[in-house]
């Protein structure tokens, strides 16, 4: 009679249980990435709106002209600044991998609402994500009403 009562795994099956985590993770990992590549792509417009309202609200408040600058910059990345007619300047870089389509500005007049580019009725300002081409838009109207698009469009 044997003493000994086998206790823990052998080494098979540890192999077998390595493998199939293995398979599982390949089939999970490009749907994760595509998953960060949304989050960064969505943080950027929430960055974008969010910079949009307080340079209205600055105009506003302060009876100042305010300008909010898209930029893309290839070393540094892709960044907002906020210029005020008082001096108060802010930059703020958005999530690495995101671009705007367009760089350009948008000023606010004391009263809060802006001049779009002709013919358009309002600024189309569009953040894109590099690695997947998902888009974002906000759009900001003559009269300062700032709308975030919640739909992800991809072409």
């Amino acid at each position: 009679m044997n003493r000994y009562k086998q206790q823990g795994f052998s080494l098979i099956e540890l192999i077998i249980v390595i493998v199939i985590v293995a398979i599982l993770a390949a089939f999970a990992a490009p749907g994760f990435m595509n998953t960060i590549q949304k989050v960064r792509t969505e943080s950027a417009q929430s960055d974008l709106v969010r910079m949009l309202k307080e340079g209205k609200r600055v105009a506003r408040s302060s009876s100042t002209t305010v300008s909010i600058t898209l930029d893309n910059n290839v070393t540094t990345g892709s960044s907002l600044t906020l210029a005020a007619g008082s001096g108060l300047n802010r930059v703020e870089t958005i999530s690495s991998g995101v671009q705007f389509e367009n760089e350009i500005a948008v000023i606010f007049s004391a009263l809060g609402t802006v001049t779009p580019p002709d013919p358009d009725p309002m600024f189309r300002l569009v953040v894109v994500n590099d690695e997947t081409a998902m888009k974002r838009y906000v759009d900001v109207t003559a009269s300062g009403q700032i709308i975030a698009h919640l739909a992800t469009f991809t072409p």
